[in-house]
């Protein structure tokens, strides 16, 4: 579970000068892959609602974009050290769909029961996938309880047909990217950092500045989580086992890496600002040269400046530059 900046709440479920997008696109990401290490794949049903459709002004072909950006940017943080030290992480969109009107959002505004609706909707279908994930326009509370809550997902349930593997994401900006990255990591294994890697890091508590890569604890926590997974005997877990190694898809919409240039790979610095803040905010000027947007955006709209998160994987941050786990490079 992810929730704001000034509430941290730890739940565990079921346990520059001013740069703008350039006119050509970067080339798409290839990561270097290492044959010794196993691949990891992360198949996704995504869902969005009629609240997020409202607030993307019933642009899909934005709304739809939007998503794609966001789980392309979760999928680079997986790619950054230290994750890309314990396996070749392959991420597939599998379907974008709008959720059915049978699965509603109660008047308590309440995060989690909506989650569990999705769950047991999906629970219908035999479609084999790692994790489902509700992209929510609401901004939904935890427990009918006010928490500021941005994200929520169950430990150890990714690939495991028999438990819970819907995640909901408050998806009211591109702070989404790192949400959904930080809630993957609970259903992979990964709790909250604890106060020994502090809370810089993905997997802290709470969303803020620099927040953008994973730190030695969650590594150490997941490379524990997949020893025990893939040196195991036990006949339930040889399919969780495949569902990682050797997913039976059929022709997802997207995988990646990707192997051609798409229009969604980087998002500028302006896109984030508007979205998160209102369209008359961009990305402030007189900040950009000084500041590391890549740790901390900050947008302006002529009369005041705010902060909004770090900016997401591969935004452009100079000429020729793109930010990566929080730093700006080439």
């Amino acid at each position: 579970m992810l929730v704001g900046l000034f509430i941290v709440t730890h739940v565990l479920l079921n346990e520059i000068f001013c740069m703008k997008q350039a006119n050509n696109l970067p080339s798409p990401f290839l990561p270097i892959k290492n044959a010794s290490l196993r691949t990891i794949h992360i198949s996704m049903l995504l869902y969005y609602d009629n609240a997020l459709v409202i607030r993307m002004r019933y642009d899909i072909d934005r709304l739809k974009k939007f998503l794609l950006s966001v789980v392309y940017s979760s999928w680079l943080s997986y790619n950054n050290h230290p994750m890309n030290k314990i396996a070749n992480w392959v991420f597939h969109v599998v379907s974008i769909r709008k959720l059915s009107d049978s699965v509603k959002m109660d008047e308590d505004h309440d995060g989690n029961k909506y989650r569990e609706r999705l769950n047991q909707y999906l629970n219908r279908f035999i479609d084999r996938y790692s994790v489902a994930v509700l992209f929510t326009g609401y901004n939904f509370l935890f427990n009918s309880v006010y928490t500021d809550t941005q994200g929520l997902g169950i430990m150890f349930s990714a690939c495991d047909v028999n438990s819970d593997r819907t995640i909901i994401i408050e998806a009211r900006s591109y702070r989404a990217a790192f949400v959904l990255a930080h809630e993957i990591g609970h259903t992979l294994g990964m709790d909250h950092d604890d106060s020994l890697c502090g809370s810089t890091y993905i997997m802290s508590a709470t969303v803020g500045d620099g927040k953008a890569k994973f730190s030695k604890c969650s590594f150490k926590q997941l490379e524990r989580r997949f020893n025990e997974l893939f040196n195991s005997t036990i006949p339930s877990e040889w399919k969780i086992q495949e569902c990682f190694l050797k997913p039976n898809l059929k022709n997802p919409l997207h995988t990646f890496p990707m192997t051609k240039v798409e229009s969604f790979q980087s998002v500028s610095a302006d896109e984030q600002c508007s979205l998160g803040l209102g369209q008359d905010f961009v990305a402030s000027e007189l900040e950009f040269s000084s500041n590391n947007i890549c740790a901390n955006l900050i947008c302006s709209n002529r009369f005041i400046k705010m902060h909004i998160h770090p900016a997401i994987e591969y935004t452009i941050c100079d000429i020729n530059m793109y930010c990566r786990a929080g730093t700006c490079e080439n």
